[in-house]
């Protein structure tokens, strides 16, 4: 993710949510693919895709650290 080896979810929340000067999430395939999301656009549909799926949470206890909450899909 954004060119850092990811060894585990935790890891990934943890790039994912801390690297914020970048625009962009850049997440690399083993197949050598490229999947790029805009962070503001999906920061800003981020709850709107949790309740549209059912999702009731983003992640589960075990991947929260104590520098982040669990967003959960609006009521």
């Amino acid at each position: 993710v954004n060119g850092e080896k990811v060894h585990n979810l935790k890891e990934l929340v943890h790039i994912v949510e801390n690297d914020i000067e970048k625009q962009f999430i850049e997440f690399k395939t083993k197949q050598n693919e490229y999947i790029v999301l805009d962070r503001k656009r999906a920061t800003e549909a981020h709850a709107e895709i949790l309740e549209i799926y059912g999702v009731p949470s983003d992640r589960s206890i075990d991947i929260v650290s104590s520098d982040n909450k669990i967003k959960t899909a609006p009521r």
